[in-house]
This record gives structure tokens, C-alpha cells and sequence, in this order.
């Protein structure tokens, strides 16, 4: 795969983990007298909603690019290295986190879907939830790529691998599934799997003006419509054109020329691991302890701004001083 076209991916990335950074900066807002800073929320919000699609858009992209049944074993070898291992390892080291919050705040400084019960509802969490870190989605990754095989049987015929996707949407649509699911994120994997066997020049974006044009409006009708009137249905058909829109606005914005000399494109994955803990606890902690209105404004718009900038140089650390835990921790990233 072209160069450029690994740096499109990383930047993306790298933008969107900021997003998701910034929309968990989200306060929760229990007196409704924040109207202006929950106005801005909307937007970013319903913005927020085309990155977990993007990711998983193109894990099944790249798993799928060079792909054939006797390259299988390798690629899951690989999956191994660069999906369980961080997610046993992150796992665990939010468990250690969360162990030391209660410790020093007290157990309403845990996050709730965090918390357990004995060593069942600790294992549950730990191993098939992804709940104490912030790795549901890789948990997803670890199934999707062992099940790989059998999506390349399904969707190896070009218009019969498309109805696939087509009917996984519509049951995505259909049902009621819980957020995390693996059947909810289904289409969006399938979709890179197709996209990565079939159409290899997807990241050069080699497709008419007139239909490039025509998604990102349809995109941005459905981001329009999530922002005053959120719904489920409207959601996932957003979430479903978003990797195709997000490439076209990467490309339409020059945005390779914008973040052509950063470093952080590659520091992704593991701001997105490192975020979410401190995020949690600061967001808890600021308006306990600071009881006036304009905390919230703090806690929104300035406590992403501090603490991307401070978890990119740890990692940076990470990456030159110790690159073996840089390694582990990141999946060889």
C-alpha cells in the first residue's frame, strides 16, 4: 500500500482520536444551565459519531488488502501481537487504575460500567466486555479477525460480498442491538473487508466528482439532522457513509499538506488507550470540587487541550526511551 496512503489513515486516525477525546470531555450537565456549551456539544457530538466506524471500516480494510486463505495464518499471528496483546495489557492496566482511583477518591470516581462485583463481574469486564479500558472495539477486532476466513468465502464474489453488507445494515437498522455489539459493528468491518479485496485504490479516491460530491452531501444531511433530532436509525446510515466521506474531506481539504511533518499521526492508538481514566476522573473531580457554572466550560473546552498535548509527549517518551514497552503497549503500531 502507498505511503500516502498509510499517512492518510494515520492522520485520520490521529483526528479523530482527538474527537473522541474531546466529545468525552462532554459534561453531564445536571441543571440544564449550561444551554451555550450544550448547544456546541450537538454538533460535536453528532461529528463524533463517524470515528469508531472509521476504525473498524479500516481494520477490515487492511486485514483484507493482500489477503488469501493461505496468508491467514499469518495475518492472525499477526492480529495476535497487535490486538490481544494490547487489549490484555490495557485491560489490565485500567484495572490497576481504576483499583488506584477508589483508593485515593473513592468508588464514585469509577467509572459505573467499570465497576464489578466478586471475581466473575471482574473477569466479565476484563475479558469479554473491554469495559474497564476503553477497548470494547478491539475486543470486536479480536472476533471479526478470527472469523476472517469465513468473511472471505462470503464476500469474495464482488456483488454477493456487497448484498452481504447491504443485508448486515439492515438488520444493524432493524433491531434494537446494544452499542458494543458484535453484531451492531458488523457492516462496518464487512464493508473495509469488501472495500480492501475488491477495491484496492479505495484510499486514492479514483471515483466520479458528480458521486463523491453527492455522498458527502447525503453525509452531511444525515450530520445535520443528528444534531437537532438524534436517532438510531439516522446514526448508523451516518456512521455507515462516514469512512467514504471522511477519506473524500481528507483529500478535498488537503489535509495531507496541513499534517504533513506531524509525528502524532502514529501516536493514535495509544491516545486513545491512555485518554480515557484521567479524562473520567478530572471530568468527576473539577465541578466536586470547583462548584461553579463555568467549570463545565473548563472541563470541555480546555481539559482536551491539556491533555492530548501532555499523553502525546508521555507516549513520545514511551517511543524513544523505551520502546520495548512502547511496542508491547501499542501492538507494534
Amino acid at each position: 500500500m502507498a505511503q500516502q496512503h498509510i499517512r492518510k489513515i494515520q492522520h485520520l486516525s490521529f483526528l479523530l482520536v482527538c474527537l473522541i477525546v474531546w466529545l468525552h470531555s462532554t459534561p453531564c450537565d445536571e441543571h440544564g444551565s449550561l444551554p451555550f456549551v450544550f448547544r456546541v456539544t450537538g454538533v460535536t457530538n453528532a461529528l463524533g459519531q463517524s470515528a469508531v466506524p472509521f476504525f473498524f471500516f479500516v481494520s477490515g480494510f487492511l486485514f483484507f488488502l493482500s489477503y488469501d486463505p493461505g496468508s491467514a495464518a499469518g495475518k492472525l499471528r499477526r492480529r495476535f501481537r497487535s490486538l490481544v496483546v494490547p487489549y490484555l495489557l490495557w485491560n489490565l492496566l485500567a484495572a490497576v487504575g481504576w483499583l488506584v482511583v477508589e483508593a485515593l477518591l473513592g468508588a464514585a470516581y469509577v467509572e459505573p460500567c467499570s465497576r464489578y462485583e466478586g471475581v466473575d463481574g471482574f473477569f466479565y469486564l476484563f475479558l469479554d466486555s473491554g469495559h474497564l479500558s476503553v477497548f470494547w472495539y478491539v475486543r470486536n477486532l479480536i472476533v471479526y479477525a478470527f472469523l476472517s476466513p469465513v468473511a472471505y468465502y462470503a464476500i469474495r464474489q464482488r456483488y454477493i460480498g456487497a448484498a452481504l453488507v447491504v443485508l448486515s445494515a439492515a438488520v444493524s437498522i432493524s433491531f434494537e442491538l446494544p452499542y458494543s455489539g458484535l453484531v451492531y459493528w458488523l457492516p462496518f468491518y464487512l464493508a473495509g473487508c469488501w472495500a480492501g479485496l475488491h477495491r484496492k485504490t479505495f484510499f486514492s479516491l479514483q471515483r466520479p466528482a458528480m458521486a463523491q460530491a453527492t455522498l458527502v452531501m447525503l453525509w452531511l444531511f444525515f450530520f445535520t439532522i443528528m444534531i437537532y433530532r438524534p436517532n438510531t436509525r439516522l446514526i448508523l446510515l451516518f456512521r455507515l457513509l462516514s469512512p467514504w466521506a471522511l477519506t473524500i474531506l481528507y483529500d478535498r481539504l488537503h489535509l495531507d499538506v496541513v499534517m504533513k511533518s506531524s509525528r502524532a499521526g502514529s501516536y493514535s492508538f495509544l491516545l486513545y488507550a491512555l485518554h480515557w481514566v484521567p479524562l473520567y476522573v478530572l471530568q468527576e473531580y473539577l465541578p466536586n470540587h470547583f462548584p461553579v457554572p463555568t467549570i463545565y466550560y473548563v472541563v470541555y473546552y480546555l481539559l482536551p487541550i491539556v491533555l492530548v498535548p501532555t499523553l502525546l509527549w508521555f507516549i513520545r517518551f514511551l517511543h524513544e526511551r523505551i520502546p520495548r514497552v512502547y511496542g508491547l503497549l501499542s501492538g507494534g503500531r
